[in-house]
């Protein structure tokens, strides 16, 4: 796969989240969630027909929302104070919803999730896959691509690549990645098939990939 793509990457800016939004909980106009007689089957229209309860929808959806609220705005509090939340996750472990997103080009985030696959790989293995020059490698691919290793350290939670292990496992995704055959456009692999062409997913089909140092 032409790793080009990495150098149309810029260094992300924040966008604008809301901790809280009260207009979406408006049963009328609101988030579809929240909006009376949803035929949505996760709904919180379906949650109050089951509940049985004699108060309004009314009622029901702003005991949601307060609920929200506390929520939401006891993460904001464990986020700056560094602690554990009801809303903490894998890429905020420490908080809850982080108060600012990046807006993070999705080819950066699926680099990182692969990344991330591939860490866990190596720490199964008890392994860096660290070889010689590979620390050199690294370092001008960082020095050359400054706003790619910005946005992929956004897209792991602001966690920079720092250990022998990350650096084996950026490189080793970006090999694997580089490895890949280009993607097949749908109707000319369905023409290829259709005529009794080999499968392009097919491993024992792949070509030999060419080296490509991370450096040019």
């Amino acid at each position: 796969m032409d790793m080009n793509w990495i150098d149309e990457i810029r260094d992300p800016e924040p966008r604008k989240r809301y901790i809280y939004n009260a207009d979406d909980y408006d049963p009328q106009y609101g988030d579809p969630y929240y909006r009376e007689h949803s035929t949505r089957a996760d709904s919180l229209w379906r949650l109050y027909e089951e509940s049985g309860t004699s108060i309004t929808f009314d009622a029901f959806a702003d005991e949601s929302r307060q609920t929200d609220y506390r929520m939401e705005t006891g993460a904001l509090r464990d986020f700056f104070n560094g602690s554990q939340s009801a809303l903490s996750s894998y890429r905020n472990p420490m908080g809850g919803n982080p108060p600012i997103e990046w807006d993070i080009d999705a080819r950066v985030r699926d680099f990182a999730e692969r990344m991330g696959d591939e860490y866990t790989s190596l720490y199964e293995q008890d392994t860096t896959s660290i070889k010689g020059g590979d620390f050199e490698r690294f370092g001008a691919f960082a020095d050359n691509h400054l706003d790619f290793i910005r946005a992929l350290t956004k897209a792991r939670g602001m966690d920079p690549i720092s250990s022998d292990r990350e650096i084996g496992a950026f490189l080793n995704t970006f090999d694997k990645l580089a490895a890949m055959p280009e993607p097949t456009p749908a109707k000319q692999e369905k023409d290829e098939l259709s005529a009794g062409a080999c499968d392009p997913a097919d491993p024992l089909n792949l070509e030999q990939s060419s080296s490509y140092g991370m450096t040019r």
